[in-house]
């Protein structure tokens, strides 16, 4: 499990080169924020912010697994750029963040770069849950996400992507 802290960003050296995978009986997400377990069920503006990923694979080892997702942060301001998700027992990426205006984001910075999370060529496959679940940030851009051949334990009980209430006002363009 790797925990990505507040403007940390991890670049590999491109798809199918820097490929991370799960150890056996990992049970847990690969990739997390800093406290995202502790935050996930409130509605608070804390969490990672300005930190990403690009340019990598991860394999989520699912027969070796009893649960787990690729990617599972609660933050903001943050970027994850040409990236595959593949082979999770849960869902491939799942992202949330609280319910308030950025301008009432305590975090002290009055001309924060940006508040939403950008995500750019995403592709996600072959886990059992949702491949792309998204709740936020708010007003964020998400562009190039491919979500296929997901939900393959429970065939047709979970949809391939998922968006909820706290994700007003994301872009989203060039989707499937």
């Amino acid at each position: 499990k790797i925990t990505i802290q507040s403007k940390v960003r991890v670049f590999g050296a491109g798809i199918d080169s820097t490929i991370f995978v799960a150890a056996n009986n990992l049970n847990d997400h690969m990739f997390t924020t800093t406290d995202t377990e502790t935050l996930w069920s409130g509605t608070t503006e804390d969490g990672a912010q300005y930190w990403g990923l690009a340019e990598c694979t991860i394999r989520g080892n699912k027969a070796n697994q009893s649960s787990g997702c690729g990617i599972r942060t609660y933050s903001r301001s943050y970027f994850i750029e040409n990236v595959k998700i593949e082979n999770c027992k849960g869902k491939g990426f799942q992202s949330r963040w609280g319910d308030g205006p950025a301008y009432d984001d305590g975090d002290d910075v009055s001309n924060d770069l940006f508040m939403e999370a950008n995500i750019n060529n995403l592709l996600v496959q072959y886990c059992d849950e949702e491949g792309f679940w998204f709740d936020g940030p708010h007003d964020s851009r998400i562009n190039n996400v491919i979500c296929g051949l997901n939900s393959h334990t429970s065939n047709g009980t979970y949809s391939g992507s998922y968006s909820g209430s706290r994700a007003g006002g994301t872009q989203v363009s060039n989707c499937h």
